[in-house]
Parts: C-alpha cells; sequence; structure tokens
C-alpha cells in the first residue's frame, strides 16, 4: 500500500475529511488530496506529525513491513554468525556491510559488524596497517551505536569493546570518559534479589562458574605484566605458583575434572610453566606439565556441547558455556605449531614422551 492510500485509509477510518487533516497540519486540502492520489508525497519532516497523528509508527505510514523487516534482519545476522563461527570472519564482515546498505539504521547489524571487525583485528593474523584498519571502522560503528541505540544491550557491548578498540586508534581518554559515565550497579546482585526458586538456584551457580574463572583467568594474565619500568611484576618461581593458583581454582570447582570450555585456560596455564622449565632444561617437569597442558587441550577440542553436562557438585547438570570463535584452527593445531616453532623444547624433541605429545595432537588436529 502507498503512502497516499495508508494517509486516506487513516484518515477515512476517523471520519475525517481532507480539509480537516489539512487544517490539523497547516497545509491546504488540494495538498491532501495530492498525497492520496500518489501525485505527491509529504514532505520527510511532516512524517512524525502525521504519525503521531494517526498514532502509528513512520514505518506504518511508508509501507514497512517492520515484522518482515526484522525476520530478514535476523536471517542475515545468523548467516553473517555461522560464517564467522566456521572460521570466514571476512565473509561474515562483507554479509552484514552489505546488507547495512539495505538496513543502515540497523544497530543490531552495526554491533554484529563491530565484533566481526574486532576478530578480524585482534584474533587472526593481519598487518599492523590492516589491524589499525579494522579498529578505525569498528570505532566508526560504536559511534554509531553509542549516539543513537536505545537497546541497553547492544549499547553495554559496545562500550565494552570500545575499551579494547579505542586506545588502539588514538582514543584512550574516550574509553575511560565511558567507563567513568557508566552508572555503578551490580546486574547479578539485583536478579539475586529478584529471582527466587530454580532461577534463583541456577543464577547463583551462573555467578560462582563466571568468577572462578574469571579469578582463574586474571591470575594467568597478572603472572605476564610488567611494571611501568618493563621489568616483571614476577620472577619465575612466582609466576610458576601464580599458574599453579588458577589451576587450582578450575580444580576446586570442576572436582570430577569435567573442564570442557575451560580446559583452554587449563591448558594455557600449564604451558606457560612448561615454558619457564624448558629454558632451565628441566627435563621432567617439562614432559609433566606438557603433558598436562596436551590433556587440556584435547578435551577442549573434543567435548560436544550438546551432549556433555557438567558432573561436578556446583555446575552439576549445566551444559558447557563458551564459543570456540575459530572451527578451522583448533587449539590441537595451535599448539602444534608452537611446539614446532619454539627452539626452547628442541632438548627434549627426540624424547619418547614428547613424540607422544606430539603424536596425540595430531589425532585431534582439524587442519591436519
Amino acid at each position: 500500500m502507498s503512502i497516499g492510500s495508508t494517509i486516506k485509509k487513516l484518515r477515512r477510518e476517523r471520519d475525517m475529511t481532507q480539509e480537516q487533516l489539512a487544517e490539523y497540519l497547516g497545509i491546504t486540502a488540494n495538498a491532501v488530496s495530492q498525497w492520496e492520489c500518489d501525485r505527491t508525497a509529504p514532505d520527510i519532516s511532516q512524517l512524525p506529525i502525521l504519525a503521531n497523528f494517526f498514532e502509528v509508527t513512520t514505518d506504518y505510514l511508508l509501507g514497512v513491513d517492520v515484522t518482515n523487516k526484522q525476520a530478514s534482519i535476523d536471517h542475515i545476522c545468523n548467516e553473517a554468525w555461522n560464517l564467522c563461527n566456521s572460521g570466514d570472519k571476512e565473509g561474515a564482515v562483507q554479509i552484514i556491510r552489505n546488507a547495512l546498505v539495505s538496513y543502515p539504521n540497523s544497530f543490531k547489524m552495526m554491533s554484529d559488524l563491530t565484533i566481526f571487525l574486532y576478530q578480524r583485528a585482534f584474533q587472526q593474523k593481519c598487518s599492523p596497517e590492516e589491524h589499525h584498519s579494522f579498529c578505525m571502522k569498528a570505532a566508526e560503528y560504536i559511534d554509531k551505536i553509542i549516539a543513537g541505540c536505545n537497546d541497553m544491550k547492544i549499547q553495554g557491548k559496545a562500550i565494552e569493546l570500545a575499551c579494547t578498540i579505542f586506545p588502539v586508534v588514538g582514543r584512550y581518554d574516550d574509553a575511560l570518559h565511558l567507563i567513568a559515565n557508566l552508572p555503578d550497579i551490580n546486574k547479578d546482585e539485583m536478579l539475586t534479589a529478584l529471582y527466587s526458586g530454580n532461577k534463583l538456584i541456577e543464577h547463583i551457580k551462573d555467578i560462582i562458574c563466571k568468577s572462578v574463572s574469571a579469578a582463574a583467568d586474571q591470575t594467568i594474565w597478572i603472572a605476564s605484566l610488567n611494571k611501568d619500568d618493563s621489568t616483571p611484576l614476577f620472577d619465575e618461581d612466582a609466576k610458576i605458583k601464580l599458574y599453579g593458583k588458577a589451576i587450582s581454582f578450575y580444580k576446586t570447582l570442576y572436582e570430577e575434572g569435567d573442564y570442557f570450555f575451560d580446559a583452554e585456560s587449563l591448558a594455557e596455564a600449564e604451558k606457560q610453566i612448561a615454558n619457564i622449565y624448558a629454558s632451565r632444561k628441566d627435563t621432567g617437569n617439562v614432559l609433566y606439565h606438557l603433558g598436562e597442558c596436551v590433556k587440556y587441550v584435547i578435551m577442549f577440542d573434543t567435548y560436544d556441547e550438546t551432549r556433555d553436562t557438567y558432573t561436578s557438585l556446583i555446575p552439576s547438570g549445566r551444559v558447557p558455556v563458551g564459543i570456540n570463535w575459530n572451527k578451522k584452527w583448533n587449539k590441537s593445531h595451535e599448539t602444534l605449531m608452537r611446539l614446532n616453532d619454539d627452539t626452547d623444547y628442541d632438548f627434549i624433541r627426540d624424547k619418547n614422551e614428547f613424540k607422544s605429545l606430539i603424536e596425540q595432537l595430531k589425532l585431534t588436529d582439524n587442519m591436519k
């Protein structure tokens, strides 16, 4: 239905004459007649006035099928995410970019595109120039989202990404300003007060699991940090203890050994310990911690998020939570490359135990 036909329909439903509508709008009756005959169309500035008067949306006046529009946006975004999750992040970027020509005001698409650009910049190998270009483009969409989007979830994700992307493009102070102006609220505490019964139980389980993962990952991270003078925050022995603490956090939560997605963090902690012992040529400790690393790598690459459930006490009955972003580049392949490229391991390459670990990784390497 044309905009003229829609205006005529809405006017007649209210038993109004063209003259009465014209008087309300401050125009001539002839102008209304021209609209309804589709000889001319209302000026864009008159659309909000007409929508408000008839108590409809501007999309309705323009004949836009909002339901089909949203369904189309959702379909395109799902298609892009399927490409992204299969490893084709460039394809995901192109799908959303092309779709934004038809849906230039879709903040959902802008949000997804920002995430894809972020992954291209930080999670795939690219030149410094490409890295900066991806971050610049992502920053542009973050600005649009923050300026015009009313969806708090999309806004929150944009601000979260801004903290990583803005500093890369010389906007460190902008990122600080965004965070400083956020309301000081704790969503988990609010939901704990609102929920009851099974919802409360699952929510508390979720808080505990997220807290343990965060504590472990931050412990692994702080072990690698340097002070302002560029000297390490911790010496090697302290680092070994910190990585051990991170591992113990997970072992306390998952006493049954059902680490699933979190096995990636365990593998990284064990690999860092092995690296330190490798620099000391400590064969026994290197092989032990590499063995633990490989065990967790294989667990991460082979768990089934559609079938496996936790049996440990706190997360019991829950399904594994997490996303392996790159299905074409699994942890086994990555670990194989790291072990093959790292000359610190040359002194144990002839050991049968080391060769056995390499063969185990080859079995689950999805790029073999």
